[in-house]
This record gives structure tokens, C-alpha cells and sequence, in this order.
């Protein structure tokens, strides 16, 4: 899935997230790029709950974690939703 990420103070970047495998219908392993000032790449768990999926982009030494929640889009093969970083927060969204 490509999409993209906008901060609240107007920087847009590119984020891809790729479905490893499903677990069950609310557990996910994906692997998920998220590119801004320090690219953040990794696998990572997902789970759906409260009607969304969360999941956590590691980040590293240099970089925060990125903390992601994204709802289904109804009628659409979109998810959207929030992030936040320790420097930055907004909105995210991935299509397929």
C-alpha cells in the first residue's frame, strides 16, 4: 500500500506499508517504510481494534517511533487515520 503522511505543520512525505501476513481477522505483520527527515523502516505487528488498525513503525537511534492508527474507508480500498512521532503528529493515509 503507497500513501502519504501530513504533518500539522504542512510537510507532506510518502509512506508504503506491505501486508506480511494475517493472523486471525484483527492481527496483522506488516512491514512499513516511513520516510521524512530520518526514514524509518521495519516490521511490525498490527492489531484492529475499536474499528481501527494500530501499529507502531520502529524507529531507532536516530529516529522516533511512529505511533499509526488508520480506519477502513467505506466503499474504498483506503485506510486513514492519525500518526504521531516525538517531534511531529498529523494525518496518514494508505490505498491499495
Amino acid at each position: 500500500m503507497e500513501g502519504q503522511r501530513h504533518t500539522n505543520g504542512g510537510r507532506t512525505n510518502k509512506v508504503e506499508a506491505e501486508l506480511i501476513a494475517m493472523e486471525g481477522t484483527d492481527k496483522a505483520k506488516i512491514k512499513a517504510i516511513y520516510y521524512d527527515g530520518c526514514i524509518r523502516t521495519g516490521e511490525t505487528n498490527a492489531e484492529f481494534k475499536d474499528g481501527a488498525w494500530q501499529f507502531t513503525i520502529p524507529g531507532g537511534v536516530r529516529c522516533d517511533d511512529v505511533a499509526v492508527v488508520v480506519r477502513p474507508v467505506e466503499g474504498k480500498n483506503r485506510l486513514e487515520g492519525e500518526f504521531k512521532t516525538g517531534r511531529w503528529d498529523g494525518t496518514i493515509y494508505f490505498e491499495w
